[in-house]
């Protein structure tokens, strides 16, 4: 999943116009970022809000663009656990609202 992550914020950014070093600047290291955006790389989640962010993207429209690509459904996928699928939908609705503990934690995994 980690290579498909990454070829669809290059495809999200190329489709902005976006130049590479103004999204991940700060983020990642230039190679991070050529790693990342060929499937090379993963991404932790705690940079993923961060870069969705700077590409006006919420989760939701993410994962949306994700099943696209994927060809698939999300309702098939394993159901996230409830902290996470709470702090995602707190994240999207208040970006700078403070996660608790285990939010922190279950997003980071």
């Amino acid at each position: 999943m980690a290579g498909e992550v990454g070829k669809l914020l290059r495809a999200v950014r190329l489709g902005q116009g976006m130049p590479q070093a103004r999204l991940y600047d700060g983020l990642l290291s230039q190679r991070q970022a050529i790693r990342l955006e060929s499937g090379h790389n993963d991404l932790k989640a705690e940079l993923l809000f961060p870069i969705l962010q700077r590409l006006h993207l919420s989760a939701d429209e993410f994962a949306a663009l994700l099943e696209q690509e994927q060809g698939t459904a999300l309702a098939e996928a394993k159901p996230l656990p409830p902290v996470l699928a709470k702090a995602l939908a707190e994240y999207t609705a208040w970006g700078d609202w403070p996660l608790t503990e285990a939010e922190r934690t279950a997003i980071t995994r």
